[in-house]
């Protein structure tokens, strides 16, 4: 794969965990354990096919907690998942900002 090829699907997955991150940060009034679950599950599939595969344990654990409906391991993996995104340069700026406020 060419590291342009390369680039432009860091691009693509940039926006799409953006997205997620925002949407996670709507948790628990504005998102269900089913939403969350989805997340989790989304994660966990495009972390492996991104190459982040921390991305994929903690979508995992994600789907998994929202299964059980674990309020609180829930909270955590959406702060950890946050993280890592951040830590890997996933995020937009502006959701950096906002989700670290």
């Amino acid at each position: 794969m060419s590291i342009e090829l390369q680039n432009r699907l860091r691009g693509v997955y940039k926006r799409v965990v953006t997205q997620y991150v925002a949407d996670l940060g709507e948790f628990p009034v504005g998102k269900s354990f089913t939403d969350t679950g989805e997340i989790g599950h989304k994660l966990k599939g495009n972390g492996a096919l991104y190459g982040f595969p921390l991305l994929t344990q903690l979508g995992q654990k994600l789907y998994d907690s929202s299964v059980a409906e674990n309020t609180e391991a829930v909270a955590g993996l959406i702060e950890e998942i946050t993280r890592a995104a951040q830590s890997f340069d996933l995020l937009e700026p502006s959701e950096v900002k906002s989700q670290s406020g």
